[in-house]
């Protein structure tokens, strides 16, 4: 920020960020989102309009993984070779741009204008950011932290009074008929609510083969980060459409978790050209349905001119 490279790099995607119903201030949430998705959220109120504020928070929600979790997410992948690495890249930005799109072609209205002062490029003081640094952060502490403690609280409610347990019991069948994994995999994911990184460090502890581990962790990038950003969520927009982001992100992350094992096994013959033909598939994929988006927006608006 105190570059002055900030308000240039907004300029710069402005016209890509457009086409997910974006302007170019939406990138700095977004590249917030890679470090703490709870301090994104919060960013996004920056953003000019309700509208761009809940494409956002959508995006953030399903497709943008916190700087914990994808330090788990490559220690485990590492261990499988940059083929799977690769995959995954694939289908998170595959499914960003395409969910941008579909929400921006559907959600009334349109992209605000992008009106940003550049300022000079300068070599920043370290007072100023030591300063705004601990002013930002202490903002941030005050108010996260309570939603970070009352959640944590709840779901330790939820431990003893053995609630938690049955939420296991409900999620087996999801983990074992659909998604293909051991019946463990609900612990996971149960702890992945309280904390996104807490339940991929828990992959560790169970001996899966390489394609169960992309699949659950793939499934785990795409749910919702952790409590507190669900809590973060409801105070942003509301219970009634937190909620209906809450489980739409939540049925979104288990489809394509279950896509993705079935993709898998289908193309396992296939060696080690798997993965390049499954991210070329993809790639194509995507490109083929942002053009019949494309084309299916044109037709309704030329029905209705």
């Amino acid at each position: 920020e105190d570059t002055g490279y900030l308000p240039r790099i907004a300029t710069l995607v402005d016209r890509t960020l457009a086409g997910m119903g974006l302007n170019g201030q939406a990138i700095i949430p977004l590249i917030l989102g890679f470090g703490c998705v709870t301090m994104a959220f919060i960013s996004t109120r920056m953003l000019a309009t309700d509208r761009e504020r809940r494409i956002a928070i959508f995006l953030l929600a399903l497709c943008v993984p916190c700087s914990a979790q994808l330090a788990v997410i490559i220690a485990i992948m590492a261990g499988q070779g940059a083929a799977y690495m690769t995959l995954y890249i694939v289908l998170i930005f595959c499914l960003l741009v395409f969910t941008g799109a579909l929400l921006n072609s559907f959600l009334p209205g349109g992209v605000s204008p992008l009106l940003i002062e550049l300022p000079p490029l300068r070599l920043p003081k370290i007072r100023n950011i030591m300063v705004k640094a601990g002013r930002r952060s202490y903002d941030f502490i005050r108010e996260a932290f309570p939603i970070f403690a009352a959640g944590t609280l709840l779901l330790g409610i939820l431990d003893v009074t053995g609630l938690l347990n049955g939420l296991r019991k409900i999620l087996e069948p999801v983990t074992i008929n659909w998604l293909h994994l051991p019946a463990e995999v609900a612990d996971i994911l149960v702890m992945g609510l309280i904390r996104k990184e807490f339940g991929a460090a828990a992959i560790l502890n169970l001996h899966m083969l390489p394609l169960q581990n992309f699949v659950i962790l793939l499934t785990l990038s795409l749910t919702v980060p952790c409590i507190a950003s669900t809590m973060v969520i409801f105070k942003e927009r509301g219970w009634r459409e937190g909620i209906m982001i809450w489980l739409t992100v939540f049925f979104l992350a288990f489809l394509i978790g279950g896509g993705a094992t079935r993709l898998l096994e289908s193309s396992s013959g296939f060696g080690y050209l798997q993965i390049p033909l499954l991210s070329a598939l993809i790639i194509a994929a995507t490109a083929g349905l942002l053009v019949l988006l494309r084309l299916t927006v044109s037709k309704k608006s030329g029905d209705s001119i």
